[in-house]
């Protein structure tokens, strides 16, 4: 009953407006649906869901569709029996890298909010080579950088991101708010290639050092302030192989 929601409603909009006829309507409430179902992922962030629609490219192939999906489901059969799939429960972006050859993925972002289902952030075109890439790189910085022996996935680096503005956001809501966009959009930088904002990364948490310091834990502050060198030399890493 909103014109910003139902542009039909406004009579300068009319000519633009169209009907969808039931049989449309079913098939994509039926794909909605799948992806819900089957695509979509609420553990990477907090309150967001992540969608990864998969498209085939090269030969257009139905087979290269309809095997990824197939190995999709049986990863959520397993996991929701106990079997293997608990080993790769939280790995979201990991499995898509890996089985996903052949395809491209369109990532959407969003959050529910009551009645309302709000995009944050929208991104085509991702192959899965670019999510093996981002891992290799996160697992290479890891090790060269900082010692880590044992590899960790690419879930867990977008999530220590998240978790990293986020502590250094400190209490203030509007704060978080903030930097959880600065987040995303540095998530969507990183999928579709494109350099990374490693000097607004420094500009948003340097001037924050003291209330980090101030408001938490020596152990709790010292690891943000670890994640946040991490990351930085992530981004550094990144913008090389883009450059």
């Amino acid at each position: 009953d909103k014109v910003s929601v139902l542009a039909g409603l406004d009579k300068n909009e009319i000519t633009h407006s169209f009907p969808v006829c039931r049989s449309c309507f079913e098939d994509i409430s039926a794909g909605r649906g799948k992806v819900d179902r089957e695509l979509n992922n609420s553990s990477v962030l907090p309150k967001i869901n992540i969608w990864a629609i998969p498209e085939a490219v090269g030969d257009s192939d139905p087979r290269i569709f309809n095997r990824f999906l197939d190995t999709w489901e049986k990863n959520l059969e397993d996991k929701n029996v106990g079997g293997a799939g608990e080993r790769t429960e939280g790995m979201y972006f990991s499995r898509l890298a890996q089985t996903g050859q052949g395809l491209i993925f369109h990532f959407v972002f969003w959050e529910q909010n009551n009645a309302q289902e709000i995009v944050h952030l929208m991104v085509e075109d991702v192959p899965p080579e670019r999510l093996a890439r981002l891992e290799s790189t996160w697992q290479r910085v890891c090790k060269q950088q900082f010692g880590w022996q044992k590899d960790t996935d690419l879930d867990f680096a977008i999530r220590s991101i998240y978790a990293t503005l986020t502590n250094f956001a400190g209490k203030s809501q509007g704060d978080k708010m903030v930097f959880r966009d600065f987040t995303l959009e540095i998530i969507g930088a990183m999928l579709q290639g494109e350099v990374l904002p490693v000097d607004m990364f420094k500009r948003f948490i340097v001037p924050r050092l003291p209330r980090l310091v101030y408001e938490n834990k020596p152990g709790d502050y010292r690891r943000s302030m670890y994640y946040a060198e991490l990351w930085v030399e992530y981004m550094q890493a990144l913008n090389r192989e883009v450059i």
